[in-house]
């Protein structure tokens, strides 16, 4: 496969992602959404994703298969105000998983919520979102004083772990019937449908655009697995009398 500059030009129409484009959407259990905590999210990241395997030899060399899905707890670095307000925005977090005096913990489903991490285009649109399920902050960092940093600034950096990741993206594919992103980006006035842009979830099927202002679990039961039932077995156990 020969080197095409002008092809290399074409796809860069489409831009280059920017880091310093993102938007953070996050909301406590008691004070829900706070816009302030998220436009103050200095550093943020798109989560990563790992699978756990194990070893399997049949015949010949062995190799690896996958198991389990691991995700990394996630970190987010926040500009902290005067008033500290946003070390006691998750302070109050944390005290809703803890009793500081008790030290009772609530209940899971009561101190946990979803968490947006989004990448924007160069006219702010989303290109790409992650919605960290079930997060809840697991660590405070400590924030370091001292008399030369008279320029600067406090920063929070807070730790994040959740159940899982959701990711929803803006396909710029030629798609099949399926929805499954196939064959090479589309570009404008090009086959395979010129400028499509359409949504895709996390199962790789197409979703209306009203569908981003549905909750990730909207269609999650569909989903599921069905369960059938087995009938149980049924043993009867026969004592023989012990000859002397």
């Amino acid at each position: 496969m020969s080197f095409s500059l002008e092809e290399f030009k074409a796809y860069l129409n489409y831009g280059i992602a920017r880091p310093h484009s993102y938007n953070v959407l996050i909301s406590s259990p008691d004070r829900g959404l706070s816009k302030e905590i998220g436009l103050f999210a200095e550093e943020a990241e798109i989560p990563g994703k790992q699978m756990a395997t194990g070893n399997q030899t049949l015949y010949g060399p062995s190799f690896k298969f996958p198991y389990q899905e691991i995700y990394a707890d996630l970190r987010i670095t926040f500009i902290c105000s005067s008033d500290m307000w946003e070390r006691k925005w998750f302070e109050e977090w944390q005290r809703k998983i803890v009793n500081p005096k008790s030290g009772f913990f609530s209940y899971y489903k009561d101190y946990v919520q979803d968490l947006v991490i989004q990448q924007l285009s160069s006219i702010n649109t989303v290109e790409y979102e992650a919605v960290a399920m079930e997060a809840w902050p697991l660590s405070i960092d400590s924030q370091p004083l001292a008399y030369k940093d008279q320029n600067s600034y406090h920063r929070l950096t807070v730790t994040f772990a959740y159940r899982r990741f959701m990711e929803t993206y803006i396909a710029r594919f030629n798609s099949g019937d399926s929805g499954i992103p196939s064959g090479g980006p589309t570009r404008p006035g090009g086959g395979g449908g010129g400028s499509l842009r359409h949504r895709i979830g996390r199962d790789g099927h197409k979703s209306p655009a009203s569908s981003s202002q549905q909750s990730p679990l909207s269609d999650f039961s569909s989903r599921c697995p069905t369960w059938i039932p087995v009938e149980p077995i049924s043993i009867n156990w026969t004592v023989a009398p012990l000859g002397v």
